[in-house]
């Protein structure tokens, strides 16, 4: 049943991370009092149980969206490991916001998007979606570098941390021009059984 339910909503992982950001934030902000914990709880809670789904469902190669999307094993696994490391890496993002005194509970649901980007580029077939997902959690990223605005160590590494990415993005929107340029294009699996043809 768990197979179907991922083959009929292949992104049903990102879809569930963004509905619970979403309401987490929408309780954060009439319900500002011990928020942080309510939030942090439900994500972790959250990406437990997309483990388990991920682990549950069809793990065969499909592909959605005209081919944009892919779902294989690879990419189970890789979500696997990337929601266990995140559930991990955001429980201590909770113990360092009472650290350095940061009291808004939107970081924790700025750190769930930059895992919903990496979710995305784990899962794309084509160089657009894994662009879409990359900068999605790379502007999650540069927020939570500047999050500490009182630190002029946390301010000076998120402009920093913000120019070498917009200098790599601009590299790697350059080298996917040039891809497509040489291949015609863009397309992961295409991409393959052509440089394999070549050799």
């Amino acid at each position: 049943m768990l197979g179907n339910i991922l083959k009929s909503i292949p992104a049903i992982p990102e879809f569930i991370l963004s509905v619970s950001a979403l309401i987490s934030l929408v309780i954060g902000t009439f319900k500002q009092k011990k928020i942080e914990r309510l939030t942090i709880g439900t994500t972790i809670l959250g990406l437990g149980f997309l483990c388990v789904l991920l682990l549950l469902s069809d793990k065969s190669e499909q592909f959605f969206w005209n081919g944009l999307f892919i779902h294989m094993p690879f990419c189970v696994c890789s979500k696997i490991i990337l929601y266990s490391v995140s559930a991990v890496a955001l429980f201590c993002l909770f113990s360092f916001l009472g650290a350095y005194n940061i009291k808004q509970f939107e970081w924790l649901i700025i750190a769930t998007f930059s895992v919903i980007g990496g979710s995305v580029a784990l899962s794309s077939n084509h160089f657009l979606t894994l662009f879409i997902g990359l900068e999605m959690s790379h502007l999650s990223q540069y927020l939570l570098v500047a999050a500490d605005r009182d630190n002029q160590q946390s301010s000076e590494a998120a402009v920093k941390f913000f120019t070498i990415g917009a200098i790599s993005t601009g590299f790697m929107l350059f080298g996917m021009s040039l891809i497509y340029g040489f291949t015609g294009t863009n397309f992961f699996n295409t991409l393959f059984y052509f440089f394999w043809d070549l050799c």
